[in-house]
């Protein structure tokens, strides 16, 4: 896989926008190593130490807090045009 390099605040608007809308994705992965997705329609967005962070907010009853505790890492998504179904449904599953 290549990965590309991208500007830290590159997406920052449209995170945004997507944030105030239908969310984002998080995605983390079980002992499994199956990815588990959750619907986030919050984080904070900013620069601490002259590095860019995204926070996110995850209720320790939730399954997905379980995983990325195991885990020890996730990773944030802005899903692309017409994918409202998946954010409902992971949103509510």
């Amino acid at each position: 896989m290549v990965r590309e390099e991208i500007e830290s605040f590159e997406f920052i608007a449209e995170t945004e926008r997507l944030l105030k809308g239908n969310g984002l994705l998080l995605c983390t992965m079980g002992k499994d190593e199956k990815p588990n997705l959750m619907t986030i329609g919050w984080g904070l967005i900013g620069t601490m130490w002259r590095q860019p962070f995204f926070a996110v907010a995850v209720r320790a009853s939730r399954y997905t807090y379980k995983l990325i505790e195991e885990h020890g890492e996730f990773t944030v998504c802005l899903p692309s045009n017409n994918m409202e179904h998946v954010l409902d449904f992971c949103g509510s599953k």
